[in-house]
């Protein structure tokens, strides 16, 4: 008893409801069951026949939509997943989205470093993809190269994270230019 207790002191609780044991069996059943029984537990969730016959990709998609109906069910998982089907209406009513640059992936740890103004300024990646700046958390490059030089700057660039990709551009360019 003392050990599943201790066990449990070390994972700190999930932000996400848990699943019911009856959700996780079905999901575990799942590579069990024949095609003919997935075929017939695909109409019964979803409102269009299947055209896609790949066993993997009836699996997938069943166990996502068993865990989203598990997951509407609790509080916490309704407002989440309302939200993102309002930003979903948002963009389809646009019929566009914004373009954004490829995004630069950090190590958690990655310590970068700066020189501005003579002085060598450091920001951290922390686990939670988030920064630390002078033992301050904050949630992008952007906001710390800003304080660093009081203006809106890139971080990014400012950072040097940047500065490969459009050297890469512009030689791409350049090449196509040339006859």
């Amino acid at each position: 008893m003392q050990k599943a207790q201790q066990q449990n002191s070390l994972h700190p609780p999930s932000p996400h409801p848990p699943l019911a044991a009856s959700v996780v069996a079905q999901i575990l059943a799942l590579p069990t069951q024949s095609i003919e029984e997935l075929r017939t537990l695909w109409r019964s969730h979803f409102p269009k026949a299947n055209a896609n016959h790949h066993r993997a990709f009836l699996e997938k998609r069943l166990a996502h939509r068993l865990q989203e109906l598990e997951f509407r069910k609790h509080p916490e998982g309704r407002n989440i997943l309302d939200r993102n089907q309002r930003k979903i209406d948002a963009l389809i009513e646009l019929g566009r989205t914004r373009r954004r640059g490829p995004q630069i992936a950090l190590t958690p740890g990655t310590l970068l470093t700066r020189e501005f103004h003579n002085v060598e300024h450091h920001a951290l990646v922390s686990m939670d993809g988030s920064f630390e700046y002078r033992g301050k958390p904050y949630s992008s490059l952007s906001k710390i190269a800003s304080e660093i030089t009081g203006c809106v700057v890139s971080g990014p660039m400012f950072f040097g994270l940047k500065a490969r990709q459009r050297k890469a551009q512009i030689k791409a360019s350049r090449a196509k230019v040339r006859p």
